[in-house]
């Protein structure tokens, strides 16, 4: 099985694609063993794309338009942006460390001692606000500032696979505006593979984060994209371990409501999976088969963590109101299955509220409905975390 893992990892590092609606694989809704055989496999995706293949060209459009979507433009008419702030301490980080300045973003992140830098991006309110200029602080007044812009809430936020850092900072810049620290988390395929090498030590390093800085928040909030809902699964399996009884404690008194954005099924991982890699065909079948034989063969170091995490989703223990974003035709998820979910919270008590369309592309119903996501999202904020989080 190592040859199996060596081949899936060379084929998916050549032909992963940049397209933004393809960047993903998804876990964690509807958690049913699949079945399919290979060649129904590769039924299902010719089926699947025949289906599409109507309104692929105006995707394909779209598609173009979403690589140039961090023009200064484009993302003017889409979110307020996100002035570059001014230093500030941080408990998080040493006295004398600096922001960080990517290359790819222009917002300003700080380092987290211990915490791998290719997996945790943390961004925070206070050297991201629109008044955290360095033009308009002291070195003196800086202390004072930061006690002032401090947030009150953390949005945890888990990323699709294969994201690229200019599509979360539109999700990112407008979290800032509302006046939250972000912390992101990130996750490759060898996490996904290997689940204990990987997205478990990514987990229980979220709870850790948590639970060392709970007395900096008031409230938090997760933000699932795709296959980072797996990965949020995975911090809800840690939560629930016997030696986390504390931790579980802290965060179930801070967690205030979830948000899951094409979130899928652990059973349409390999299409998903195949579909985020490459747009060939033949292609995404060697990758779908080869996913599967992953799940058939690797059950206790792979497949037993997915349906764990994915039950821990389902129960849903924390009854946390949220907030569910899908499209009729996305080409990774089935919504019903989520809506057969969503329906099961609401007659468990949650509070659920839901913005389904009939044509968005996975992972970017942002960008397709920027004016919707965002008037929704932030209704969502206001009634579960109060209008303003930053307290501003």
């Amino acid at each position: 099985m190592a040859n199996l893992r060596s081949l899936l990892f060379d084929v998916i590092k050549t032909n992963r694609t940049s397209l933004l609606q393809d960047e993903d694989g998804g876990c964690c809704f509807n958690h049913q063993p699949s079945t399919m055989s290979s060649t129904k496999a590769m039924t299902e995706i010719n089926t699947k794309q025949n289906q599409t293949d109507s309104i692929r060209i105006e995707r394909n459009r779209k598609n173009q338009m979403a690589t140039d979507w961090n023009d200064d433009d484009n993302l003017q008419n889409l979110i307020d942006p996100i002035d570059d702030g001014g230093a500030g301490e941080s408990k998080m980080v040493d006295e004398n460390r600096s922001p960080i300045y990517s290359k790819q973003t222009k917002l300003k992140s700080i380092e987290i001692d211990n915490l791998p830098k290719n997996n945790f991006t943390f961004h925070p309110f206070h050297l991201n606000s629109e008044s955290s200029s360095s033009d308009n602080i002291t070195t003196d007044d800086s202390i004072v500032f930061e006690r002032i812009q401090k947030s009150k809430s953390l949005l945890v936020l888990f990323a699709w696979l294969f994201a690229k850092e200019r599509h979360l900072d539109k999700y990112r810049s407008f979290y800032l505006k509302q006046g939250f620290d972000i912390l992101t988390i990130t996750v490759n395929v060898r996490d996904f593979i290997v689940p204990p090498l990987g997205s478990q030590v990514i987990a229980a390093n979220v709870v850790r984060f948590i639970v060392e800085h709970s007395d900096h928040y008031e409230s938090i909030m997760f933000h699932a994209f795709s296959v980072g809902a797996y990965q949020m699964g995975e911090v809800f399996v840690h939560l629930n371990r016997e030696e986390s009884k504390i931790s579980k404690s802290v965060v179930g008194k801070l967690l205030k409501a979830l948000v899951y954005d094409s979130a899928a099924d652990i059973n349409e991982a390999p299409l998903g999976l195949s579909k985020a890699t490459t747009n060939n065909r033949f292609l995404q079948w060697a990758i779908c088969s080869m996913m599967k034989a992953h799940f058939h063969w690797c059950y206790h170091i792979a497949t037993k963590h997915y349906m764990a995490s994915s039950e821990a989703v389902h129960q849903n223990e924390f009854r946390c109101p949220t907030l569910a974003f899908l499209s009729k035709d996305d080409d990774v998820v089935n919504y019903q299955d989520q809506l057969t979910t969503l329906d099961r919270w609401r007659e468990d008590g949650v509070q659920v509220t839901i913005k389904c369309w009939d044509q968005s592309t996975h992972v970017s119903h942002f960008f397709n409905y920027p004016d919707e996501y965002r008037s929704t999202l932030i209704e969502f904020i206001r009634t579960n975390l109060g209008q303003n989080p930053s307290g501003k």
